[in-house]
């Protein structure tokens, strides 16, 4: 049965699309997802320029994580979202 979680992204980034990249200041976004796994929790993601920096899932930091495609979501200004399902689904 898939249940539904969202995710909450904060984004700590420089210039909008300046030469690095990214936004200014802090960046809120959340957004919905169906996951087979989870019930509904908050995942806080603290992305440093391109890339996430540090997940916390339940009060659990994990540091140094790296999904694929990061650079081109936070380009857009938002992840893919079947992206990440497929990620926390294998995970």
């Amino acid at each position: 049965m898939r249940k539904m979680f969202v995710l909450t992204f904060i984004f700590v980034c420089g210039a909008l699309f300046g030469r690095e990249g990214g936004f200014v200041g802090n960046k809120s976004l959340e957004i919905s997802c169906i996951s087979h796994e989870r019930t509904e929790d908050i995942i806080e993601f603290q992305v440093n320029r391109y890339y996430i920096d540090t997940v916390f899932i339940e009060g659990k930091r994990y540091s140094q994580v790296c999904l694929p495609g990061a650079s081109i979501w936070l380009k857009k200004g938002y992840p893919e979202t079947s992206q990440i399902c497929k990620k926390y689904n294998n995970s």
